[in-house]
């Protein structure tokens, strides 16, 4: 079964006007600039909403989920893509994960977005672990190594010709997808 792709409405909504005017054309005709909590939207209007990596960084998570159930058709999903707090290598490396970040605003566990997402009224909630694929040089950038060792490893992936190589790691990102 395919679909006609002339015939799928797509909108995203971008805080960003940089963001914004340096993307594809194809693309940014179909961005909306501002908040989505601030954003004029018929009840009952999407087909589906994706919100990846970016419910840490709203001041209020409730009313933007609140405000995605309600414009949301009955029956179709919203899905999002979280860190979760709980994972072991943010409880590990504590205070030097990358998840602790000034641009974070609040974090989550499963446990949380799943209470979160039940409060508004969202059902049929699933969650799963996903890797991340980044370049192995970005990788260990992120390693809470002193900058001169990380420069010399990633100076030695460059000599091997494997600084492009991609290594996908699961760092405790959360797959989520809730029904309404």
């Amino acid at each position: 079964m395919g679909y006609d792709k002339n015939k799928i409405q797509i909108m995203g909504i971008e805080t960003s006007i940089s963001a914004i005017n340096n993307t594809n054309i194809e693309i940014a005709k179909n961005l909306k600039h501002g908040f989505f909590e601030n954003m004029k939207v018929d009840q009952n209007y999407f087909e589906s909403i994706f919100c990846f990596m970016t419910m840490e960084h709203v001041y209020d998570p409730l009313n933007v989920l609140k405000k995605s159930f309600s414009c949301l058709k009955k029956g179709v999903f919203i899905v999002l893509v979280i860190h979760d707090v709980d994972f072991i290598l943010h409880k590990i490396l504590k205070k030097k994960s990358p998840i602790i970040d000034i641009e974070h605003l609040q974090l989550f566990s499963k446990k949380t977005i799943i209470y979160s997402l039940k409060k508004v009224g969202f059902k049929n909630i699933d969650t799963q672990y996903i890797k991340n694929s980044y370049r192995i040089v970005y990788w260990i950038s992120l390693l809470p190594f002193p900058k001169f060792f990380k420069s010399f490893i990633i100076k030695i992936l460059i000599i091997l010709g494997l600084s492009n190589v991609r290594l996908g790691i699961n760092v405790g990102n959360i797959l989520v997808v809730a029904y309404k």
